[in-house]
């Protein structure tokens, strides 16, 4: 299991297994074996949410300070470079991400998208993260939702990936909320 940590940047691998089992066979430190730092060093991220691809290899993490999505080697317990061409560590850049707060995100069963929902508008972006893609690792699509003017809250996609439920806010006030669910096409990239 990952969590992340909005004040040192970092997911927290978590083992799952019974406490009591981890305990009594590998010691009290086990519990959390690792934590991994998120991007580049030289930036804040203030990550909130993580998804990881089903195979448990992979976690992406929106930073909502950056307007980039980091990615992270779970085996390796290393964030990764997508761009090994420029300096430092490269997480994936969102267009015309200005004013945008990457939040939520899930990833789509087939593990070739990765939807990240934006906190501050109404829209999604749609990233490519099937490694056999011309576009791998790249923000490939933006969904526009005029419902969401105030942003999206949280997602959750059906086990089949027809289906993107998303909550978002329906005024600046305090509760107000929406539910919306959008029927995906992922050979067009639409809602």
């Amino acid at each position: 299991m990952q969590l992340v940590n909005p004040f040192s940047d970092t997911v927290k691998i978590i083992n799952v297994l019974p406490p009591e089992e981890v305990i009594a066979s590998d010691g009290v430190a086990d519990l959390s074996p690792a934590s991994i730092s998120v991007g580049d060093f030289s930036k804040q991220y203030r990550p909130r949410h993580v998804a990881t691809t089903p195979n448990a290899s992979v976690a992406h993490v929106p930073s909502m300070e950056t307007g980039e999505i980091a990615v992270v080697d779970l085996r390796g317990l290393r964030p990764l470079d997508i761009n090994p061409n420029e300096d430092g560590i490269q997480s994936i850049k969102l267009k015309n991400a200005a004013g945008t707060a990457p939040a939520d995100i899930v990833i789509h069963p087939n593990q070739k998208y990765a939807y990240v929902a934006d906190r501050n508008k109404g829209q999604i972006f749609v990233l490519s993260i099937n490694p056999y893609s011309r576009s791998f690792n790249q923000h490939v699509s933006t969904i526009q939702l005029s419902d969401a003017p105030n942003g999206i809250c949280q997602m959750a996609m059906n086990s089949d990936g027809t289906r993107l439920f998303v909550t978002s806010a329906t005024s600046n006030k305090a509760g107000a909320k929406g539910f919306g669910v959008l029927t995906i096409d992922n050979e067009r990239l639409s809602v």
